[in-house]
């Protein structure tokens, strides 16, 4: 019998989800499926990656049931990692912090006291559940695993909150000028002090998370939020496509930003109707850049779509910095948009007098045959969108797209 490689295609497009055995969902923070996009490729490189996606599914889950439940020892160099990471994320932001005046001063330095109270406040009434999204972060960094009813990722989060009101209170400190303060919370400077002795977590640490796994990730906290609208995620799932067969699906943390610049200038080749003519649909991307150039007169994506490509993945990037995933964001400051060389109301020629009259003596407004047939002569004259459009725009310096939204109360005569 044929291996179940879990595959499903919609609207020509091929996913493979693979369901979490119920014993190990706990493990996986009560997740039950694991999901990849393949894209748009022929039915047998679907089937190749799926079988590929299999065969890691059932290592991943062989280790997952084989491994332990996290120790002391491995919540020290968790916190150690946590603490250092944040204090050196405090000192890059103090280092391009530069006030104008001393009431802005003053304000950051409020900002960072309310923080320091604030951890304190949490650590108080034992609020732990705000470092539930850090610990798994820290967790799936490490290649580690522990099921969030565990009490022992209770004493994670615990320990992250202690190690996060140290940060703050130290870059209050750092703030005033004094340097010279040190963590005193016991829990930090034994961590501190194991990791430096070189007490690792014993589960060997693996590669960072690749690039489809963590785009499902992302998408599904910014689903969760109600972030995006239709529109959004339609064009940040076309960015994934995009990147993932240009760039290839590999650990998130191997991408350098001469991928991302590779990436843009991919685009910049690529042909603005790629999805709706059937020259271009189906064709790799490498062959897609390789018609626009040998052919100029194909229209390629206009720099107001790169940059929103662009933009979709300096944000993916800096949402896995955010979640300790990787330690920099490739895409960040990549794409410069192309300086402005002519005015907006420079761009576009106004309509000569002989076209004005050619419009307005066309069948549209003298009678055409049916609403089906407007270019034709005829008898029949359509007071519609179409009609009114061109007259209001002929006479009113405003927006296409604003007298499309106009409604019947709108209009007035004086």
């Amino acid at each position: 019998m044929a291996r179940n490689l879990y595959l499903r295609c919609v609207g020509g497009r091929w996913d493979w989800r693979r369901r979490i055995p119920s014993h190990l969902v706990e493990r996986f923070g009560g997740r039950r499926e694991l999901v990849r996009s393949i894209g748009s490729v022929p039915h047998a490189a679907a089937k190749e990656r799926a079988r590929q996606f299999t065969t890691a599914a059932d290592e991943l889950f062989q280790m997952i049931a084989k491994s332990p439940e996290l120790t002391a020892d491995q919540i020290d160099s968790l916190v150690a990692d946590y603490f250092r990471h944040r204090l050196e994320s405090k000192d890059a932001w103090r280092a391009r912090f530069r006030p104008e005046d001393p009431e802005e001063h003053d304000r950051a330095l409020a900002t960072a006291d309310t923080l320091a109270e604030g951890a304190g406040e949490l650590l108080k009434m034992n609020d732990v559940g705000v470092a539930t999204e850090a610990a798994q972060a820290l967790l799936e960094k490490h290649g580690l695993v522990a099921s969030k009813n565990n009490p022992v990722f209770g004493d994670l989060k615990r320990a992250l909150l202690r190690a996060e009101a140290e940060v703050a209170r130290l870059h209050a400190a750092r703030l005033r000028g004094n340097y010279r303060t040190q963590p005193l919370d016991p829990l930090v400077t034994s961590a501190l002090s194991n990791a430096d002795e070189g007490v690792q977590p014993k589960a060997k640490r693996r590669k960072a998370l690749a690039l489809t796994e963590c785009w499902y990730r992302y998408t599904e906290a910014r689903t969760k939020a109600k972030a995006w609208g239709a529109d959004m995620a339609r064009l940040v799932a076309d960015t994934h496509t995009l990147f993932l067969e240009w760039a290839g699906d590999k650990p998130l943390d191997s991408y350098s930003r001469a991928d991302v610049a590779a990436f843009i200038e991919m685009l910049q080749c690529l042909p603005a109707l790629r999805g709706k003519v059937p020259n271009f649909t189906g064709k790799p991307l490498s062959d897609l850049v390789a018609m626009t150039k040998a052919n100029p007169s194909i229209a390629c994506l206009s720099p107001r779509s790169v940059k929103k490509h662009a933009n979709n993945l300096s944000t993916f990037f800096t949402w896995a910095v955010d979640q300790g995933i990787v330690t920099e964001n490739p895409a960040k400051g990549v794409f410069k948009a192309p300086k402005r060389t002519t005015r907006r109301n420079e761009e576009r020629s106004a309509w000569t007098v002989d076209q004005l009259k050619r419009l307005f003596s066309s069948p549209l407004y003298r009678g055409c045959k049916s609403a089906a047939r407007r270019s034709e002569p005829g008898s029949m004259v359509i007071r519609d969108a179409r009609y009114w459009l061109p007259l209001l725009g002929a006479f009113h310096p405003v927006r296409l797209e604003e007298i499309a939204q106009l409604r019947v109360e709108d209009i007035r005569q004086e």
